[in-house]
């Protein structure tokens, strides 16, 4: 599996293997506490057209460095990334934080971004004081919190433990510095408007609610909401058929 090295640290990434004719490439960016793992059903489930690649960030799963606690610092790291893979343009997906990450990138770097995808997050995030402080306190009590916000009513119980196990090998302070990105995150004064973008969330999200994704079709002007019926806040592992024909969609409506 390959790697890239940005000032002397190696970071992992997982990159889809039907690239012969590939005409667009989509950049996947997990959520806080994750890693690449999260988006296996689009790595193999998208078009061949479409090239995949999944990093996982800094301090997250097998990559080195350390995490940050700011989605901008993400963004500009995710810059990096795609200069050490010569991709000059691409797409970019992020899921929750991931999404937060975009949305900085698309900002900071407008001239790379064909396009967002945006799944499960919004212009802010609701993190409590409380759940900060049961992080340090109590990790496996928070994670079990975690994991039981983030999926639909209908998740198999596999589903819940790869998804608890994901968190608490990513460990505490993987964890808890993403969610301090996520409660410093503001995105309301970011500027996207020349952006297209789909904006992807579960009908029974309960972390970030769809309430929030219609905010995120309010401000971007360029953008279409779709929502998937019987899905959490993990809607691309909930969903996948879903959410892969709604991403696909998306991109071949911008083939020119």
């Amino acid at each position: 599996m390959p790697y890239t090295t940005i000032n002397r640290n190696r970071f992992f990434y997982q990159k889809s293997k039907k690239t012969k004719n590939a005409q667009k490439t989509i950049i996947f960016i997990h959520g806080s506490g994750g890693d690449s793992f999260v988006w296996e059903y689009q790595l193999n489930g998208l078009s061949d057209f479409i090239t995949v690649i999944v990093p996982d960030l800094p301090g997250h799963g097998k990559s080195e460095g350390l995490c940050f606690c700011l989605a901008k610092d993400y963004a500009e790291w995710i810059n990096n990334f795609s200069e050490s893979l010569k991709l000059s343009t691409f797409y970019l997906a992020g899921h929750s934080l991931g999404g937060a990450v975009a949305q900085e990138f698309a900002t900071l770097y407008p001239e790379k971004t064909e396009g967002l995808i945006l799944v499960g997050t919004g212009l802010r995030f609701d993190i409590s004081k409380e759940y900060l402080e049961l992080l340090q306190t109590d990790f496996k009590a928070a994670i079990n919190i975690s994991c039981e916000r983030a999926y639909a009513e209908k998740v198999s119980e596999e589903t819940y433990k790869k998804g608890y196990k994901r968190l608490l090998e990513n460990g505490k302070n993987t964890l808890y510095k993403d969610m301090l990105a996520c409660e410093s995150f503001d995105g309301a004064d970011l500027f996207l408007s020349k952006i297209s973008c789909l904006i992807l969330c579960g009908q029974e999200d309960k972390i970030t609610k769809p309430a929030l994704s219609r905010q995120l079709l309010k401000k971007i002007d360029k953008s279409t909401l779709h929502i998937v019926p019987k899905a959490g806040h993990m809607v691309m592992i909930e969903a996948p058929e879903g959410t892969n024909r709604a991403i696909e969609s998306f991109v071949i409506s911008k083939r020119v």
